[in-house]
């Protein structure tokens, strides 16, 4: 089943027709039922319109939008969506007397998707005139059944109110799998609000805009349509969030580095801990996934229900950064008190920068989640989210691609995209070293703004294999380390094996007696060739250059690692799920799903092809083989419930799957 969820954000290059006629009937509507303190406000209410420039193919793309939001202050502070205006490069406000009226980004904060705006109350006619301003209404004590109303410019008309009512005070998205998220600019939004539910029609545009009570009090921020609802950020968070993005440009968040769902059906309290953050402050107080935490310093975590988490996670949160507390959590039977210092969570990624025109685009700050997803040792450097075609990011050697992280600029250590900029400017000239990771890998790659675009060696097969990656060691870059020009090859990653003699930085430059003449871009696979006619098992000597030393090593040929197709795999039909071997290049941390049936027990659960199950029930499993074992234990007692954990981007779930058997 496929549930639609919608921002209610209007992009004006495609503006809906069927919005604008819904807006003209909506104007003609009676206005009785609406009480006078709610039309009093709606002179509060802004039409906002910007310019969004998001990547694409290494430019950036203008876009026009238009959203809505609320005069908050007597000076000038309107509060919106973060989608509407958050990454906007340009922004005016429209004014209910229809004055234009140019503004600036104060703060923003995409995991509530709540930004700030600033009038620049010096272009108004009259900036001694007061503005009109909305009031903050409390919307923890909304009901079921209250009556609201929304106001916004739908569709980006002008300023318009409709009216509902609180249809569900604590909606979430469906748990469908791992998806039921909503995700802006890398943050889950769906982790810390809980949307008041109502059926006040609101259509693209009316996202910031405010949601009020009778009383005419903001007691919600407009931000998406889900099904035939509408919901709105609650008022009482969106206040909070406004008030620190005004006094601090920002909101401090503590990091446990732990993530919450609600408990199974067996547990009768705390919350159960589905993934653990490596490093991180929960890791070090010893928790690990399938605990359940009671308590944190004097925050509670009873969730029972998947609508009990935000809450609680707003309020770890809110926990003092850098001070220890307690934390009691269960293991099985067992009690454990242990203490638990808070860090300082880290800010979403930055607005769309400008990097140079012939360079890719980036962003010059990652989140954790990016940095667990791309196993990154740090958020330093830049991040590229796309390559021009034929630009200096395709031309380098070896060329750029999109994950790719610039660490460097000429050994010189870089810490964003703004100090990228700054190191490329410093160098002068065309040519310029950059230090990238790369899955792993710590790469060289030289850039040209003016080389041509190198073409890409056909693939070999090859019967022996040495477990390290490797570049080329061009003329160009054998200056920059100050080597012989004859050919080398630069170690750029170690895969684990046992006795591997190999670093990365290594320069090979001999296997055998046989010299390694690697020296331009298409003799990448040198040292296949030269490994490729010994037998596997064979030890063969290395020449190499290790911190400007030269040394010999012995390295044992291994098999060249499986195809992914060829290694074993699974068919657990009782769950309708396929899962196989990781293969020795990939990350993986037990099966890989290769097939889900559709509509399968698996696939009601939430599993899905690329899913990695590391356990089921209280098993853990790290191959097809334990898997099927496992499996057949598990199952052959029929349980109305088998339990999964399994990892998807870096982050593990438990998904439970209710087979009914026959």
């Amino acid at each position: 089943m496929r549930i639609v969820k919608w921002l209610a954000i209007t992009l004006v290059a495609v503006l809906p027709l069927s919005g604008i006629a819904w807006a003209e009937q909506g104007s003609s509507a009676d206005a009785a039922g609406v009480p006078a303190a709610v039309l009093d406000r709606l002179p509060s209410v802004v039409r906002i319109f910007v310019v969004i420039e998001q990547p694409a193919g290494g430019r950036m793309m203008k876009i026009a939008g238009a959203g809505s939001g609320a005069i908050i202050s007597p000076d000038g502070y309107v509060v919106t969506n973060h989608h509407v205006a958050g990454n906007a490069s340009h922004v005016v406000c429209n004014l209910a007397d229809q004055q234009d009226v140019p503004a600036r980004l104060v703060g923003t904060d995409a995991l509530a998707d709540v930004a700030v705006l600033k009038l620049d109350t010096s272009k108004l006619r009259d900036p001694e005139a007061p503005l009109p301003v909305a009031r903050w209404g409390d919307s923890d004590a909304l009901r079921m059944g209250d009556p609201v109303y929304a106001m916004g410019s739908p569709a980006a008309i002008s300023q318009s109110v409709t009216k509902g009512v609180i249809a569900n005070d604590r909606m979430i998205m469906p748990r469908i799998g791992l998806g039921g998220t909503l995700k802006l600019d890398g943050e889950d939004v769906g982790s810390v609000v809980r949307w008041l539910a109502h059926d006040a029609a609101i259509f693209g545009g009316n996202s910031g805009g405010p949601l009020l009570d009778a009383r005419g009090e903001i007691v919600g921020i407009n931000e998406i349509g889900f099904a035939n609802l509408s919901g709105a950020i609650p008022g009482n968070l969106a206040r909070s969030v406004a008030r620190q993005l005004i006094e601090k440009g920002e909101v401090p968040r503590a990091w446990l580095g732990l993530r919450l769902q609600a408990r199974l059906k067996e547990q009768s309290e705390g919350a159960l801990v589905s993934h653990v953050d490596e490093g991180s402050p929960a890791a070090d107080a010893g928790i690990l996934p399938g605990d359940l935490v009671l308590r944190v310093a004097e925050v509670e975590t009873p969730c029972r229900i998947d609508e009990d988490v935000p809450i609680v996670t707003a309020q770890l949160f809110g926990l003092a950064i850098g001070e220890a507390c307690s934390v009691t959590f269960l293991r099985g039977t067992e009690r454990i008190e242990a203490v638990i210092t808070p860090a300082r969570r880290g800010a979403g990624p930055a607005p769309h920068g400008g990097p140079p025109a012939p360079w890719p685009h980036m962003h010059g700050r990652r989140t954790r989640s990016l940095r667990r997803r791309l196993t990154l040792p740090s958020c330093a450097g830049a991040l590229i989210t796309g390559v021009r075609t034929a630009g200096a990011a395709a031309t380098a050697v070896p060329p750029l691609q999109p994950d790719d992280v610039i660490t460097s600029v000429n050994g010189v250590p870089i810490g964003s995209s703004a100090s990228f900029r700054e190191a490329v400017k410093a160098a002068g000239g065309a040519k310029v070293t950059l230090g990238v990771l790369r899955d792993e890998a710590e790469m060289l790659v030289l850039a040209d703004l003016d080389a041509p675009l190198p073409k890409t060696p056909a693939a070999r097969p090859s019967r022996s294999w040495l477990p390290i990656q490797t570049q080329v060691v061009t003329e160009d870059l054998a200056k920059v380390l100050g080597v012989d020009a004859h050919g080398a090859l630069r170690v750029t990653r170690v895969l684990p094996c046992e006795g591997c003699p190999f670093r990365i930085g290594d320069i090979l430059t001999h296997v055998g007696e046989q010299p390694v003449r690697a020296r331009r871009s298409t003799d990448a696979r040198t040292l296949e060739r030269l490994i490729e006619r010994q037998p596997v098992g064979a030890v063969i000597e290395v020449a190499l250059l290790r911190d400007g030393a030269a040394l010999a090593v012995e390295a044992k040929l291994l098999a060249t690692p499986l195809d992914p197709a060829r290694l074993p795999t699974a068919e657990i039909a009782a769950l309708e799920f396929t899962g196989r071997d990781a293969g020795e290049l990939e990350r993986a941390r037990g099966v890989v799903v290769t097939e889900v049936e559709p509509g399968g027990w698996a696939a009601l659960a939430g599993l899905a092809t690329g899913d990695i199950v590391q356990q089921l029930g209280s098993r853990r499993v790290r191959s097809a083989q334990e898997l099927s074992a496992v499996a057949s234990e598990v199952l052959a007692s029929r349980p109305e419930r088998v339990v999964l954990l399994v990892e998807r981007e870096r982050v593990t779930r438990f998904l439970v799957v209710e087979p009914v058997w026959r």
